[in-house]
Parts: structure tokens; sequence; C-alpha cells
């Protein structure tokens, strides 16, 4: 006869319980069928036992029979399989699984501890998200927030003359500038009615 599910008897075998789990599967006894270890799991011997839990941050497939098969998770890494992984750092990301290095995020992006995708690279404030990369807002705008995909224009009595930047400056004393969709720079800020502009 055929041994059950999951299990494995030497040639010459006669007796159903000569049938033993397979590595990577668990059962109570001899002669009956044997489970794949679960998700995150492994079993290196044949035999009765329970599978053994892979090391933290590490995964394993359905039937699992060695250490090795324990791989980092998305977001973490280690030297090599079997072994704890930990977080990529921050300002980096890892989507794939295993002991791959984690990659960095492009120039002007962060990200978090453990990210596992390239979209968690977030553009700094002082620039925005063009295509895949992290361009700097242009003189006359701003952006204060990470991760944004746009910058705003300086409105009525703020300017900017500098590219990069997080917030606007007030115009001068007795001098303001009228809102544009592109923004104001310095020279953009005129003097109110009586006032002149003093120039050294």
């Amino acid at each position: 006869s055929v041994c059950p599910t999951g299990t494995r008897s030497a040639s010459g075998s006669y007796r159903l319980t000569d049938c033993t789990c397979l590595a990577g599967y668990s059962g109570t006894s001899n002669g009956v069928v044997c489970t794949a270890c679960e998700l995150g799991t492994y079993k290196v011997a044949m035999g009765i036992g329970v599978c053994s839990t892979c090391p933290i941050r590490t995964s394993s497939a359905s039937g699992s029979n060695e250490l090795m098969d324990c791989k980092c998770v998305v977001g973490y890494t280690a030297a090599s399989d079997g072994v704890a992984c930990t977080a990529c750092e921050a300002d980096t990301y890892k989507n794939t699984i295993g002991s791959g290095q984690c990659s960095t995020c492009p120039a002007g992006a962060i990200s978090d501890a453990g990210s596992n995708e390239q979209t968690d690279c977030k553009c700094t404030a002082g620039s925005f998200h063009d295509s895949d990369i992290c361009t700097p807002c242009a003189e006359g705008t701003f952006q204060d927030l990470d991760g944004m995909h746009e910058c705003n224009p300086c409105g009525s009595g703020l300017y900017s003359d500098d590219a990069g930047q997080t917030h606007c400056l007030s115009c001068p004393y007795k001098s303001s500038s009228f809102y544009n969709s592109v923004g104001n720079k310095l020279a953009d800020c005129v003097c109110y009615p009586g006032y002149w502009k003093h120039v050294d």
C-alpha cells in the first residue's frame, strides 16, 4: 500500500506505522496523514514532531524543511537567510524577499525604517515628486509638507527668491505683492501708494 500523504517509509517496509512524516511535515504519530508546515515555520527532520517557527521578521513557504527556507520579509534584511532580520534603515526600502540589500531612496527623498516600496520614499518639504525624482520648488513657490506632488505659489504680500523653500517671506515694510499663479519673487513686491523703494 501507499503511505499516507506527507509520509514516507524505507524500502522493504511492511507496516503502516513504518510510514513517517517527511521533513517539512508534522504529525503526532506514524502511519497517519502528516500536514505541511505552515507559512513561517519549518521542520528539518523526518518523523513525528512539530514545526519550528522561523526567526523574527522572516517567513517561509508551506512545507519548508530547513532553516535557510526562512527568508527576510520585505522591508527587512540580513547577511544571510535563516537568521533574524532587521528593518531597512530610514531613507531606504526593500521590496523583495530574502537577504538582499536595502535600496536608497532617490535624492532628496526620505522614508521610515522598514519601508518596503519605493513609493514609501517621500520628497522632503521644499520639493515635490516629479515622476520618480524630487525637484526643488521653483522661486516664487514653496512646499511645507513632505511627500507632495506640487508646490504652492507665494500669495499676496509674500515672496520667495530662492528655490527649495518651505515657506514664503513677507514683502518688505509698506510693500505688498498681488496673487499670481506662478508665485511671487521679491521684485513682485511693490510699494504702497505714497511710498517709494529705497535702492542702495
